[in-house]
């Protein structure tokens, strides 16, 4: 941005008397964020496998569980690109958010795989069991967050940001954590 104001400067305004600058520049503070939410969203991913491997208490499953976590965060960038959103301190929140429900059904599903395996069902037969036995649950509680995010939300949101312009404050950002749940879930 200071370099194209600068370009600006120098192409057009310096000719008629005039010069642009920039009343603020919040780059560094901008940086610091997305650099500490990244490595929160780092350190949120290891403790996230450690809880994994706590609650299943087997590396095999628990690695399974793991997997999500990266597909989890791919997933959530892809829909950010496709609906032309940016990366910024709330969208990675909401990423992280992702990452938290996408853990949290890991464990309810591979926990049940593996007490049936415990049972002596093999690895296919566990799976399918498994699955198919928490899989409503799982998904009724998924539903429930989305939900939650399309209906109520946008409605909270709308008053905040309703009083957010009325007092002058960045409110729009907030969409891309709504988003960005539904795209992670």
């Amino acid at each position: 941005m200071t370099t194209e104001v600068e370009q600006i400067n120098a192409d057009m305004l310096t000719s008629m008397g005039l010069r642009l600058g920039l009343t603020s520049d919040d780059v560094r503070y901008v940086e610091a964020s997305v650099r500490n939410v990244w490595n929160n969203l780092a350190i949120g991913a290891v403790l996230a496998s450690l809880a994994l491997l706590v609650f299943l208490r087997f590396w095999r499953a628990t690695m399974t569980g793991v997997v999500g976590i990266p597909l989890c965060t791919l997933a959530a960038f892809l829909g950010l690109m496709l609906a032309g959103r940016t990366v910024n301190v709330i969208s990675l929140a909401g990423i992280a958010f992702a990452i938290g429900m996408t853990v949290d059904n890991s464990i309810v599903v591979l926990e049940n795989i593996e007490r049936l395996r415990r049972r002596g069902l093999d690895r296919w037969a566990a799976a399918v069991a498994g699955a198919r036995e928490v899989g409503p649950a799982v998904l009724a509680s998924t539903l429930t967050t989305v939900l939650v995010t399309l209906f109520f939300l946008p409605s909270l949101l709308t008053v905040c940001m309703k009083f957010a312009e009325r007092k002058g404050l960045a409110g729009p950002a907030f969409g891309d954590r709504q988003d960005l749940t539904r795209v992670g879930a």
